[in-house]
């Protein structure tokens, strides 16, 4: 599926305040996969679990959101279920939250989530395609490239150096050539010109 996973279960041991370095992650994904079993999670000082903090930041940030909900909370063990009854009631809330304004999967076993995950994620992938790990808005502007092809023909450019002769034959995009032509170096020595 071509995706990178950032869990907070794989988080590394980073001398960061938590909240920051998760919220750093999340502004790097392009979609949120939520998986809500039987317990709220750990809380923060405020009583608000990890969980539910990274949710409403994904929302608040416009990331598409995939939840997937276990369907029978009743069915689930006991030790793998929420205990204090405050946290079960949040959790409750939580789901309820979730649910409101978007579409949810429901799971019941373990075993069916790799089959929903690659489901929802393909067609949410599909449906709603993102920038990608290579973030488009970071991508180099025509002039940026330009003034790397000027700088890099600067130093190669003597005669008879058989990097020159390789670059010679390096087409030079038409678009490019028209807002900034190649310039020859009129210094004796281009390994002492600078640019000004």
């Amino acid at each position: 599926m071509d995706c990178f996973p950032s869990g907070m279960e794989l988080f590394p041991a980073a001398d960061e305040e938590q909240w920051k370095f998760i919220k750093k992650v999340i502004d790097d994904c392009d979609y949120y996969l939520l998986i809500i079993g039987g317990r709220y999670g750990f809380t923060d000082d405020t009583g608000i679990s990890y969980t539910e903090k990274e949710f409403d930041y994904a929302v608040e940030s416009g990331l598409k959101v995939i939840a997937l909900i276990h369907g029978s909370p009743d069915d689930i063990p006991f030790g793998k279920s929420e205990q204090d009854s405050e946290l079960r009631e949040k959790l409750l809330d939580f789901k309820d939250k979730v649910m409101t304004g978007r579409l949810v999967k429901f799971w019941n076993k373990a075993e069916e989530l790799a089959g929903l995950v690659a489901f929802s994620l393909t067609k949410t992938i599909k449906t709603y395609p993102a920038i990608g790990w290579v973030r488009a808005n970071n991508i180099a502007s025509e002039s940026i490239l330009a003034e790397i092809n000027d700088l890099s023909l600067v130093p190669t450019c003597r005669r008879g150096n058989p990097k020159a002769a390789r670059l010679r034959r390096i087409s030079y995009p038409s678009k490019l050539r028209e807002t900034h032509p190649m310039r020859r170096s009129r210094h004796k020595n281009p390994r002492l010109a600078s640019s000004r």
